[in-house]
């Protein structure tokens, strides 16, 4: 790969329709190249998600890429649809009837277009095939319909009798009748004939002909009145007036009707008018210069009291301005001062709580560590119990063996001491040294039972003791819990 190009982990195509939040196509590449900076993929192909045409039958279409390489996935590239790509490739865009209906043009020469019978494309039909489409019913004759020699110039092709045939353009004229309208059996040449000519009946061929438009006219009174007009009317002349030398209307100047002695007669009297208006516009002027003069006095006699009363009042607020400036500044150095106090207090407030926090944070460490050296000697205080109440157990069980075994050696002798008796008193044993002898026996019997009994307590005083240090541990434990609590 080159230092230009991009493998991507996999590139996302979209095709959005009207907005840019409404995908209407998506088909998604895996690994795939960027060779260059240039994309160049096949859309649609997939048959379980196929292209649909209509998703360009939109005022707007968009194209979405999304990409994931080795460094993540950048922001969507979206790009407005080429309008030539819109219409060439989608059939059913308003654009374009006939965007890709035209199949392969490859060894199709000579050949028609056409409709298919779907209506859903075209296909091409050659030429034979196109007579079997058109259904000619005289087909075999086709060819000599078009194969026209040299020998037919200036001639129709007419239908007669079931047969195509030549006609000249003579015969034709007498085919239809037209010397019924043209009497010297031609038709009359119209380049021959000015301009707005016209077809005019002739009463002596008994036909029509061709006839200026100004002969056409048979009205007395128009033929009259034709030539009444002499002259071009133009801006200088813009009337037609009657000419008695020449009988004839002719375009003149309005100068020629009489009304420039009129003009200088109004001329006249607008200037003695003004001779008169002049007169009385200077005494107007006089009188009202002499009531000017007195509103100039008035005038500047109230513009010096004016002035007089601005100054009092631009005195005035001067004054009032310089005694609140004062005030300001005295404002302003009582409120830094009282500033300054306040930070000072905010300052020792900040300083007490970070000496406040400090003293916590320390007393917590050192309840830590006491919690921890509490933990740590319990540990080993319940080791050193469980060892030694494990020791006490085992001298307790050993004790308590031997004395079973001593009991059972004492109820054998006892048993041997009552054969003995039973022996003696047969023989020759006086009662009195068998109630000795049986003294004696209940002695040894009374001792191996308080020793019983003893170790019997012991046992369970070893109990009550083992449950007690059980106790302290769960309480040990508990302490434990609360103090890490309250650490955390």
């Amino acid at each position: 790969e080159e230092e230009q190009d991009l493998r991507t982990k996999w590139m996302q195509i979209e095709i959005l329709k009207e907005a840019h939040d409404y995908p209407v196509f998506t088909e998604r590449f895996d690994n795939y190249l960027i060779e260059n900076g240039w994309i160049n993929v096949e859309l649609g192909l997939d048959e379980e998600n196929e292209l649909d045409p209509s998703i360009f039958d939109a005022q707007i279409n968009w194209i979405r890429i999304t990409i994931e390489d080795d460094v993540g996935t950048p922001d969507p590239m979206i790009i407005t649809m080429n309008a030539v790509a819109n219409s060439l490739f989608s059939y059913v865009a308003r654009e374009t009837p006939t965007g890709n209906l035209f199949p392969s043009m490859k060894q199709k020469e000579n050949q028609f277009v056409m409709i298919n019978a779907s209506a859903n494309k075209f296909e091409y039909v050659t030429t034979e095939n196109l007579l079997e489409w058109i259904q000619l019913e005289n087909k075999e004759k086709i060819n000599r319909f078009f194969n026209v020699d040299n020998t037919h110039k200036e001639e129709l092709v007419i239908v007669n009798e079931g047969n195509y045939n030549y006609i000249t353009t003579k015969n034709l004229f007498n085919k239809l009748e037209l010397n019924q309208f043209f009497g010297d059996e031609s038709i009359p040449d119209i380049t021959s004939y000015p301009g707005y000519s016209y077809l005019r009946t002739n009463q002596e061929k008994n036909g029509l002909e061709y006839a200026p438009v100004l002969q056409s006219y048979t009205d007395a009174e128009t033929e009259a009145t034709a030539n009444l007009f002499v002259g071009k009317g133009s801006q200088e002349k813009p009337l037609f007036l009657w000419n008695s030398d020449l009988e004839r209307f002719e375009a003149q100047s309005t100068v020629n009707l009489g009304f420039e002695a009129v003009d200088n007669q109004i001329k006249a009297e607008v200037a003695q008018n003004k001779v008169a208006r002049e007169s009385e516009d200077d005494l107007i002027r006089s009188d009202f210069g002499e009531a000017d003069n007195e509103l100039e006095a008035i005038i500047e006699q109230n513009k010096q009291a004016r002035q007089t009363q601005d100054q009092a009042i631009r005195l005035d607020f001067e004054e009032a301005d310089t005694a609140l400036e004062q005030q300001i500044n005295q404002n302003k150095v009582e409120r830094d001062s009282n500033d300054a106090a306040i930070v000072v207090s905010l300052n020792q407030v900040i300083t007490d709580y970070n000496t406040a926090d400090l003293g916590i944070i320390n007393q917590v460490e050192q309840d830590t560590l006491a919690i921890a050296e509490t933990v740590s000697s319990n540990t080993e205080s319940i080791g050193e119990l469980s060892t030694a109440y494990q020791a006490a157990d085992t001298v307790l069980e050993a004790t308590i063996a031997s004395n079973a075994n001593n009991i059972s050696n004492n109820e054998t002798d006892i048993a041997g001491n009552t054969a003995a008796i039973h022996s003696l008193d047969t023989t020759y044993a006086s009662e009195s040294e068998l109630n000795t002898t049986a003294g004696l026996l209940q002695g040894s019997i009374n001792t191996n039972t308080s020793a019983i009994e003893t170790n019997a307590n012991n046992i369970s005083s070893n109990d009550a003791d083992i449950a007690s240090n059980s106790s302290n541990i769960s309480s040990n434990d508990a302490a434990i819990a609360s103090n890490a609590s309250n650490i955390s």
